[in-house]
């Protein structure tokens, strides 16, 4: 008895790589906007318990923690953009980003 198995063509690093790379251009919006939804939140609780300070604290630190949050997120979104540019990647990805300002 004779079994033939279909080839199933194994996927490359290219396809595993503009894969993920669709995921992390959707996530990145994502994580900036709720980021900067618990930076707004934290703020407006700071500004309404201005009177009482261990609250205003607490809600201090929050927005310190969203300021942070934004930044981290921007620097490594920043860091993958130089880094796919540099070995001249953008174009087989798919990384559409604005052009810098010359």
């Amino acid at each position: 008895m004779n079994i033939a198995y279909a080839a199933v063509p194994s996927p490359s690093v290219q396809s595993i790589l503009g894969l993920v790379g669709g995921i992390l251009k959707s996530l990145v919006p994502v994580l900036i906007g709720i980021a900067l939804v618990v930076f707004i939140w934290n703020m407006i609780g700071f500004i309404a318990n201005a009177g009482d300070e261990g609250k205003a604290k607490e809600y201090k630190q929050g927005m310190i923690w969203g300021i942070i949050a934004l930044f981290v997120i921007v620097s490594i979104w920043g860091l993958v953009y130089f880094i796919i540019s540099s070995l001249g990647l953008a174009q087989s990805y798919n990384f559409n980003a604005p052009p810098i300002p010359q």
